[in-house]
């Protein structure tokens, strides 16, 4: 591809309406707070790893609170990057179908646990509430982009 094309592409990419300022907080908060919640719950993790290694309710709700903050995370960032929207679809979708299977994986396998609803253990209700948001981000990506704001986003 020529000089001129790739240039003429790459402003095509980037050059769009802006994500508008307050949003564009939310989605700073959103993943500055996830990044220090993952740093602060791996060290909470490290503090307690001999009753999370012994008992397997409290491994599954680290593991899995750990990867919600990282899908917070992934589609903060995957907002703030300058794109198309359908490539910010695409990325949605993704995360969001990855994000669906850890309710799903964590309510499997807490129901075969004894006693897994006690203190600090599991809750169907909240897989219900996780498993929701997910289905609700699915159907989000698939939208098509506001009206007036062209093809990209900033």
């Amino acid at each position: 591809m020529p000089h001129g094309q790739s240039r003429t592409l790459l402003t095509a990419f980037i050059s769009s309406a802006h994500l508008p300022e307050s949003w564009h907080d939310l989605y700073l908060m959103l993943e500055t707070s996830s990044a220090a919640l993952i740093g602060l719950l791996f060290v909470a993790t490290s503090l307690h790893l001999a009753e999370i290694a012994t008992e397997e309710i409290y491994r599954l709700r680290a593991q899995y609170t750990t990867l919600l903050l990282l899908i917070t995370l992934l589609e903060a960032t995957a907002v703030l990057t300058p794109q198309l929207f359908r490539i910010l679809g695409i990325e949605c979708l993704v995360i969001n179908l990855w994000g669906l299977a850890f309710p799903i994986m964590l309510l499997s396998r807490a129901i075969r646990i004894p006693g897994a609803r006690g203190r600090g253990g599991f809750s169907v209700r909240r897989s219900e509430f996780f498993m929701a948001r997910f289905v609700v981000g699915i159907a989000g990506a698939g939208r098509s982009p506001p009206a007036g704001t062209g093809e990209c986003m900033r």
